[in-house]
């Protein structure tokens, strides 16, 4: 079981949309998927199931772990009660698993009660997760005050970012800042080798060319700065960003089918007949070979649950 956190420094990179793609892409595999849904807007929640689910969800569960653990609840709730069934938009055969997620804003005071808070996320998922192949986080904001659970939870991180000299700066910041919890927090040495960094909405109409010089720019900023970090690039050329020029795989640039309403309306990239460009499919069957290498071959640290 490998459980994998999406995170980025700013909205809008592509986080929760890539914890769905990819979801769906392991799902359509036949891979045992569970998506958590983290995030305080429930943003996920929302596009795969069409409402926010009230009675039976991420924040309850919380709730009622912490009530537990203050000796206010005489027993824990079965997380399985509160999991919904998503088919993969587009390849209905295939599904997987939602946590739905909740406001975990209005509980954070309680859940700081809690005697090693910063670990229960990994205590609350710790009775299922051993049934999944993957479980992929779509994580909170990083000044999230409880971002730290997600820390607890995951053993590899998918860090989004998009090209640009001001957004690498604001990933160097948010990276610090999570390599800090993980190391002083958790005691986890060498804290950017479990993060792939992926490379999202680079210009539409860049050429090779300019793909290779912003991925190359964003690749040495954060290499220099974090040495050991992992980046979503591969060297097996192909027409990835034009039809006249093979080149290497440096990220996804900007497309329609590569948005949160296209999945709703045309289906996974990877799946669906509606998906009709090329680019996309070929920039998304790059990355998940590299997701899935990076998955594999990273001896992940022991998380430990109190």
């Amino acid at each position: 079981m490998h459980t994998i956190s999406f995170v980025s420094a700013s909205g809008g990179a592509g986080k929760t949309l890539f914890s769905i793609l990819t979801a769906g892409a392991l799902a359509i595999r036949g891979k045992k998927v569970l998506l958590i849904d983290m995030d305080p807007s429930a943003s996920a929640t929302l596009y795969l199931l069409d409402k926010y689910v009230e009675d039976c969800n991420l924040q309850t569960l919380l709730k009622n772990l912490v009530d537990y653990k203050l000796g206010r609840a005489a027993r824990r709730a079965d997380v399985n009660d509160c999991l919904a069934r998503h088919r993969v938009a587009g390849a209905e055969a295939s599904s997987f698993d939602l946590l739905p997620g909740g406001n975990l804003s209005d509980i954070q005071s309680e859940v700081f009660q809690v005697s090693g808070w910063n670990r229960l996320m990994a205590d609350l998922v710790a009775p299922i997760e051993s049934g999944y192949d993957y479980v992929i986080v779509d994580s909170p904001n990083w000044l999230f005050p409880l971002f730290p659970m997600t820390v607890s939870l995951s053993s590899l991180y998918v860090v989004m970012t998009r090209p640009g000299k001001s957004e690498i700066e604001k990933t160097k910041v948010f990276l610090q800042r999570v390599f800090a919890i993980m190391d002083r927090q958790f005691g986890i040495a060498q804290p950017q080798i479990y993060a792939l960094v992926v490379l999202n909405q680079i210009r539409q109409n860049a050429q090779p060319d300019e793909v290779e010089r912003e991925g190359k720019a964003a690749y040495d900023g954060l290499s220099r700065e974090f040495p050991g970090i992992k980046f979503a690039y591969s060297d097996k050329k192909a027409k990835y960003y034009g039809e006249k020029k093979e080149s290497a795989f440096w990220g996804f640039k900007y497309y329609e089918d590569l948005r949160l309403d296209s999945y709703k309306q045309n289906g996974h990239v990877l799946a669906s007949s509606k998906v009709r460009e090329e680019k996309p499919k070929l920039q998304f069957r790059a990355y998940l070979e590299l997701f899935t290498k990076f998955v594999e071959e990273t001896a992940v640290y022991e998380r430990l649950v109190e």
